[in-house]
């Protein structure tokens, strides 16, 4: 039997090659005008889409078998005509759902005048293509947010969801024959409500000459600057979400949970316990803004065995901290004076007793008789992020910044975030001193 992944990479170097002789054929034609322009942007899209997903082939990932992948849709053309020159045919016939009231353009520039009828188009919900471009920006940034569980939803209508602690939910033994069983209720934590509440981003300038040099890919222009922004507010959200009015974070959460009893939670800190470094020194954990190995084991027992190891015994769980902490961790040892940390040899993330360390800027420094710092766990069984991908939206504003000489995106997103079994992480709460 012939290997999948090597059929699906053959395919696509097979279509790559057929997409750059395509490319070579236009360049050779006698005319060359602003239809082989908008054939060679075309043609170049369609062979960075095809080189990422050779990259995923290559990395053993991939989202659909062979002969399922599909090339950029005419919908994905309509999208970047309407993001490189405004044009809306073939826009409207593909998105039927538009933003609600008129577009940012309608409403009067500096000078009071408003937008004629060619700016009144509203904003139009993102292709396939630049929704994928807008996932991998938003993985960059996402931060701890990354590793929540994600649901995605067509709509924005409030969406209740269990938040599950079966932690004394035991099978029971039958004592007789035709003996009703007892009602063993799973959800003892009740139901959160997972809402979509809005983000805007922008709004974000390009010079009209580099949106129209048909060179310039104006899709992952965009899809990059938003991801960059809505990822770094997911991020931020993701750790420290108040949960009113906006998502709710992880340390919130876990502050809410209170202190570790079985499984959960924070876990106190000692006051001004000392942290063996290199060189022989010792730092307190509060001033030193790191952990004592004795506090990281600390955390790893304090996360239900469950969540902490798949059954092969490979790591479920990570610990998340941020740059600082981190640079922390690389100069705590033993106390036979062995650094804590360890690098993989073959690269990847660094690794403590066992549990891969990721950073997010986002968490914040350990501060005196305060909740948050490090956190453990397996996040996608602590949180659930909610994204609502039908409002994904981008406007082009094209009539505002003209006297910069330039176009303006501006992009919408509906997002929300919630606990899901806090039993799955932990974080810690600094001694006052």
């Amino acid at each position: 039997m012939s290997n999948p992944t090597k059929q699906w990479i053959k395919e696509l170097t097979a279509k790559r090659e057929a997409k750059s002789q395509e490319m070579l054929d236009v360049f050779s034609r006698t005319g060359f005008g602003a239809r082989e322009r908008r054939e060679i942007a075309d043609l170049n899209q369609d062979i960075k889409d095809i080189d990422c997903d050779l990259v995923k082939a290559k990395d053993g990932r991939r989202e659909e078998g062979p002969g399922q992948k599909r090339g950029r849709t005419e919908s994905d053309r309509a999208f970047s005509n309407y993001l490189r020159n405004g044009d809306t045919r073939g826009v409207t016939a593909v998105y039927d759902v538009r933003s609600d009231g008129l577009g940012i353009s309608t409403a009067p520039n500096d000078a009071g005048v408003a937008g004629g009828a060619t700016g009144s188009y509203g904003g139009y919900m993102v292709a396939p293509a630049f929704w994928k471009n807008l996932q991998v920006a938003l993985k960059v940034f996402g931060g701890l947010q990354n590793d929540f569980r994600q649901v995605k939803t067509e709509t924005g209508a409030p969406m209740p969801w269990p938040t599950i602690d079966p932690t004394n939910v035991t099978a029971s033994p039958v004592a007789n024959e035709l003996t009703q069983l007892s009602i063993q209720n799973l959800y003892l934590f009740g139901q959160g409500m997972l809402n979509a509440w809005p983000y805007a981003v922008g709004p974000m300038l390009a010079s009209l000459q580099m949106v129209n040099d048909s060179a310039f890919d104006v899709d992952q222009f965009v899809a990059e600057r938003f991801g960059e922004a809505l990822g770094r507010e997911l991020a931020t959200l993701g750790v420290s979400g108040t949960g009113s009015g906006q998502p709710l974070g992880i340390i919130p959460a876990l502050s809410a949970r209170g202190a570790v009893s079985q499984s959960g939670g924070y876990l106190q800190l000692g006051t001004a316990t000392a942290v063996n470094v290199i060189g022989g020194g010792t730092q307190t954990e509060l001033v030193g803004n790191l952990l004592s190995p004795q506090t990281i084991l600390n955390m790893i027992a304090s996360v239900d065995p469950a969540y902490r190891n798949a059954p092969d015994g490979s790591p479920l769980a990570s610990f998340y901290v941020s740059d600082a902490q981190l640079k922390g961790l690389r100069e705590v040892v033993d106390q036979y004076g062995r650094p804590l940390l360890v690098q993989p040899d073959q690269g990847g993330a660094p690794i403590v007793y066992g549990y891969p360390v990721k950073v997010d800027n986002a968490l914040p420094a350990l501060t005196a008789s305060t909740v948050g710092g490090p956190v453990f766990g397996n996040m996608s069984a602590a949180m659930v992020t909610r994204t609502v991908t039908n409002s994904v939206t981008v406007l082009r504003l094209t009539e505002r910044y003209a006297d910069y000489l330039a176009v303006g995106y501006l992009g919408f997103a509906r997002v929300d975030m919630r606990s899901n079994d806090l039993r799955a992480a932990v974080t810690v709460k600094a001694a006052a001193t």
